[in-house]
């Protein structure tokens, strides 16, 4: 989103003639600036601002530039006893700054200005100061080291000490070896029963 500039205008309380026109110059040649929201308000004084023109100071939440006929510490002096809070800032017409903290308010003296391109000048280059942002550098976290060719993965991981043993295959079963002469016995007494069966006489 663009910073915009509000710039309140102030009128001068008796100008000559050959001044008004100045200023109402002025006034047409900051409407057509991009970035300045421009209004236009009476003579700046407690006893010479309107009810509307005392709507329009209150109105103004943010850092903000006044244009008028006193000089920056009484125009700064005229809003505290308005009640418009905020603190005298520098640019290139007024380099003194009130300290601390706050918004910002950039007061201009018509006289001091001497003409409307040098007024000019001043709104934009307060314009272009409102837009600079400051953006904080940010470092990045520190990377992990690289894995070293020690480090590995799964299994091996593990120490040697806590490595389970290696399952062994069981041994196969053999079966006892038959004892020498016991297939003969067997065949000697399947003779016998057949001899025995031959014998009787069916």
């Amino acid at each position: 989103m663009a910073v915009r500039l509000p710039v309140l205008l102030s009128q001068s309380p008796d100008g000559s003639s050959r001044q008004q026109q100045r200023q109402t110059e002025t006034v047409m040649g900051l409407l057509g600036v991009a970035g300045l929201d421009v209004s236009l308000i009476g003579p700046l004084g407690r006893d010479t601002l309107s009810d509307t023109d005392r709507l329009v100071l209150e109105s103004q939440e943010r850092d903000f530039a006044l244009v008028s006929a006193l000089p920056p510490e009484q125009a700064i002096d005229v809003l505290t006893s308005l009640g418009i809070s905020g603190r005298r800032a520098a640019h290139r017409l007024d380099p003194q700054a009130d300290p601390g903290t706050g918004r910002k308010i950039f007061c201009l003296d018509w006289s001091a200005a001497g003409t409307g391109d040098a007024l000019l000048r001043a709104l934009e280059q307060i314009l272009a100061e409102q837009q600079t942002v400051t953006i904080p550098l940010q470092l990045a976290p520190p990377q992990r080291a690289a894995a070293t060719g020690s480090a590995t993965t799964g299994s091996d991981s593990q120490p040697a000490a806590r490595r389970r043993p290696e399952a062994r295959p069981a041994a196969a079963e053999v079966a006892p070896p038959s004892r020498p002469g016991s297939a003969s016995a067997s065949d000697d007494s399947l003779d016998a029963l057949v001899q025995d069966l031959n014998d009787l006489d069916l």
